[in-house]
C-alpha cells in the first residue's frame, strides 16, 4: 500500500524479475469488503520495460475493513 485516505486507497507492485516461462498476460486486482467481492478489474501487462504498476480504489467507505489482492495471468 502507498497511500491511503478514509475514501481511496493506493497501491502498488513490481513485475516479478522471473515469470518461471510463462509470460504474464494481465493482472486482476480484486478489492473485498467482509469477503464479499466489491471490485474485479482486469489490466494488460504493458510492454516489458514497464516494471511498476500502480492501481487506486475510490468511493470506499470510512471505518470499514478491506481486503486487497493482485495476481498474475499468464497467456
Amino acid at each position: 500500500m502507498m497511500a491511503s485516505t478514509n475514501e481511496t486507497l493506493l497501491f502498488g507492485w513490481r513485475r516479478p524479475t522471473h515469470d518461471n516461462g510463462a509470460e504474464i498476460s494481465h493482472y486482476v486486482v480484486q478489492l473485498s469488503q467482509q469477503q464479499k467481492l466489491v471490485s474485479n478489474e482486469t489490466l494488460p501487462v504493458l510492454p516489458s520495460e514497464r516494471q511498476n504498476y500502480i492501481f487506486i480504489f475510490v468511493g470506499l467507505e470510512p471505518g470499514e475493513c478491506y481486503a486487497f489482492q493482485v495476481a498474475e495471468k499468464h497467456s
